[in-house]
């Protein structure tokens, strides 16, 4: 699990091992869309920051 970078900690890793942040979809102002990766379980979140390190994972249609 990848973790994340936090904008309000300088950069640094959080939550590696523990979560996987990842961003989908269209971007719309200072907001996009992420999906997050437990061990146990999967969360989309529509209002995420995009200050946020999340991962990117390019795929093509």
């Amino acid at each position: 699990m990848s973790g994340f970078r936090s904008p309000w900690e300088k950069g640094k890793v959080l939550q590696q091992g523990i979560e996987s942040s990842y961003w989908f979809g269209t971007a719309s102002g200072s907001k996009a869309k992420s999906i997050d990766f437990y061990p146990n379980n999967v969360y989309s979140n529509a209002n995420s920051v995009k200050t946020y390190g999340f991962s990117v994972r390019c795929i093509k249609d």
